[in-house]
């Protein structure tokens, strides 16, 4: 038998949350469906691209030092990029978290 001032396992650990969706009619019901995805899609995306957006104007973040340098433009250009990309040969340099970013603004 365990002392009195043991904790038994079970309270020691942390609990994991468990999320239970029942009663969906995700056919016939669009709010249902909304609420389904609002669960179920991957938010990698937005949450990358806020990332992205809150260390380019913070240049004290500790990320920022990450950045390419920021594109100095002497003439009107047609596309107006903030930041000197570099010529990207693969897919895998392209779709890196920097890059693929930097890109898009």
């Amino acid at each position: 038998m365990a002392a009195a001032s043991e904790f038994p396992n079970e309270l020691a650990t942390r609990p994991l949350g468990l999320i239970a969706l029942m009663g969906l009619s995700i056919t016939q019901k669009p709010l249902h469906k909304a609420i389904w995805e609002s669960f179920s899609v991957n938010r990698r995306v937005s949450l990358s691209s806020d990332l992205f957006n809150d260390i380019v104007p913070d240049i004290n973040h500790k990320l920022a030092g990450l950045l390419l340098p920021k594109a100095v433009h002497h003439r009107q250009l047609r596309s107006n990029r903030k930041f000197n990309v570099p010529v990207c040969k693969t897919d895998r340099l392209k779709k890196s978290f920097i890059v693929s970013h930097s890109l898009r603004m």
